[in-house]
């Protein structure tokens, strides 16, 4: 049975794709986290407007990279992560 992803899910997919030291296009984002792109659109408004997000200009083009709020909502996701884990089994 294939496990559906949360909306924290994908919070934490897209923050991982963009935590590239010099950010990620939203096109990688989108395939990599494997996203239509009005969803692609909503999470990164969402994301930017929360500061876990940043957009930076590289090269003529923009790209998506993660904040330090973003990182540490990571390591946050992660640890709930690995209790959940260790309480199921």
């Amino acid at each position: 049975m294939i496990k559906k992803r949360t909306y924290l899910d994908i919070i934490a997919e897209i923050l991982s794709a963009a935590s590239v030291n010099e950010g990620v296009k939203k096109t990688h984002i989108m395939y990599r986290v494997n996203l239509s792109y009005n969803q692609l659109h909503y999470y990164l408004n969402f994301l930017t407007e929360l500061n876990l997000l940043e957009t930076v200009e590289l090269s003529k083009s923009k790209v998506y990279k993660i904040t330090s709020k973003g990182k540490e909502f990571l390591k946050e996701y992660e640890k709930i992560g690995k209790i959940l884990t260790k309480s199921s089994t």
